[in-house]
């Protein structure tokens, strides 16, 4: 307990101290691109108090959550193969280290050309930043299951279908609920920077709209709420993952 409050403690000196160094900034900068906190949370309000952002919220959230479904079902089966069969896995790891290197934002306008301006383009973004975290994390953690677990399983007359259902995959969990946490992560900014460059709506629209109208201090608020967003999300799956690991051991 004492730890956790020196830990918020010390995590709440760091925004005070940020917030101070911010306005001091706006002070002596005298930037028309540079908005105090006061004007920053005025247009916060503002925002939360438009129906407009709920839209534009849900919007970005419906395309995160759809991707991330997507990117979870193909990443566990293709994780899964990969553990069942070790020739599937020596073709695949390659192709996945591979283009998990490619930016997915570098493939939005040929996805833009090949969609148009849609959902799907959108979607497919996430699923592609998305899954090969998911992808590793599900290989990575099914070949850190204990392998005398595996083999009291199978001396036991389990066969290859249960052991992965009902041994491997609970044990691994773990490790594939971190995958999915990060592919969440990746994937968010990838939408929010995607709606930028091509969308009509959504959280990465409203911060290029408001840039382009010179509404600097609805930008800063609308990039606070996109980091607010992401921390709740974080923190969600967090939790998720502590009650899992709680409910295991």
């Amino acid at each position: 307990m004492i730890i956790k409050l020196k830990k918020f403690s010390q995590g709440a000196v760091g925004i005070i101290a940020f917030i101070v160094f911010w306005q001091v900034l706006c002070a002596v900068k005298q930037d028309p691109a540079l908005i105090s906190i006061e004007k920053i949370f005025n247009s916060l309000v503002n925002i939360v108090n438009d129906k407009r952002f709920y839209a534009n919220l849900l919007s970005t959230l419906k395309i995160v959550l759809s991707g991330i479904i997507v990117a979870i079902v193909f990443g566990m089966s293709a994780g899964i193969l990969m553990d069942i069969n070790e020739s599937i896995k020596n073709i695949f790891s390659p192709i996945v280290e591979m283009f998990r290197n490619i930016p997915s934002i570098t493939l939005f306008p040929i996805l833009l050309v090949i969609y148009g301006i849609g959902d799907t383009a959108r979607i497919f973004i996430i699923f592609w930043t998305a899954s090969p975290a998911i992808i590793l994390a599900t290989t990575y953690g099914l070949r850190m299951v204990d392998r005398d677990v595996v083999e009291a399983a199978q001396s036991a007359g389990a066969d290859s279908a249960r052991i992965m259902m009902q041994i491997k995959l609970p044990l691994a969990m773990p490790e594939i609920l971190n995958g999915i946490k990060i592919g969440i992560g990746s994937g968010f900014v990838a939408i929010v920077v995607a709606e930028m460059l091509g969308a009509t709506r959504g959280l990465g629209y409203m911060v290029l709209w408001s840039t382009n109208s010179f509404k600097y201090s609805e930008t800063y608020a609308y990039i606070l709420i996109i980091a607010l967003v992401g921390a709740i999300v974080n923190l969600m799956m967090n939790i998720i993952i502590k009650i899992y690991e709680v409910k295991v051991l």
